[in-house]
């Protein structure tokens, strides 16, 4: 099967040699063989090809970040930004290079951009909360966090709303969501497990 999937990616790249998805597959392939410097040349030229796509953007700005490169990372989302200014993934990957960088405010503010265009993103709500319990406001950042809860992906929502709730003295709430983030991460191992497997078989 990862033969015949690889066979296709292949062809797919002898098709379109000069779209910006080829690109983006040769990226991937790269970035399979832990070539940092071939991918990162591949996602340039996608996004060259391809900058009407905000997609590719981010992307790009994933990439960066996934290797340690914020400062690169930031700069690329700001001038995508730019481009699509109410794109709310966008808004959130930007967001989260802020936020990392120790701006919670500036953070906040692209989260709220970004859930004004997409109020289910719960990704963004959860930027949103972080930004709100770095800026030292707890119950704003459980009143949001409880939004995202139900797109939790691995438990750390739960754990972070544990936390605050803990802070606020609401123990038997920290509990619940602790108990709650403990069985959503041992659900994402069975997964992950399970697809290494999967892998392994060639299935």
């Amino acid at each position: 099967c990862r033969a015949l999937a690889r066979e296709a990616f292949l062809q797919a790249i002898r098709l379109n040699p000069d779209s910006y998805r080829t690109h983006l597959l040769l990226a991937d392939l790269a970035n399979d063989r832990h070539d940092t410097a071939q991918a990162l040349e591949e996602y340039e030229k996608a996004v060259s090809l391809g900058a009407a796509d905000p997609e590719v953007h981010i992307l790009l700005v994933q990439f960066l970040r996934s290797k340690g490169r914020a400062d690169e990372a930031l700069a690329k989302a700001q001038v995508a930004v730019q481009k699509f200014p109410a794109h709310p993934r966008l808004n959130c990957e930007l967001g989260q290079l802020l936020l990392g960088m120790k701006k919670p405010l500036d953070a906040a503010r692209r989260f709220e951009r970004s859930l004004a265009a997409d109020p289910s993103l719960a990704e963004a709500r959860a930027g949103l909360a972080d930004s709100y319990a770095a800026l030292g406001e707890t119950e704003k950042a459980v009143r949001e966090m409880k939004q995202a809860l139900s797109d939790d992906p691995d438990g750390s929502y739960h754990y972070r709303l544990g936390r605050w709730l803990q802070m606020s003295g609401r123990t038997r709430e920290a509990a619940d969501a602790f108990s709650v983030s403990t069985e959503l991460k041992q659900e994402r191992s069975r997964k992950e497990r399970e697809r290494f497997l999967s892998i392994r078989r060639g299935t």
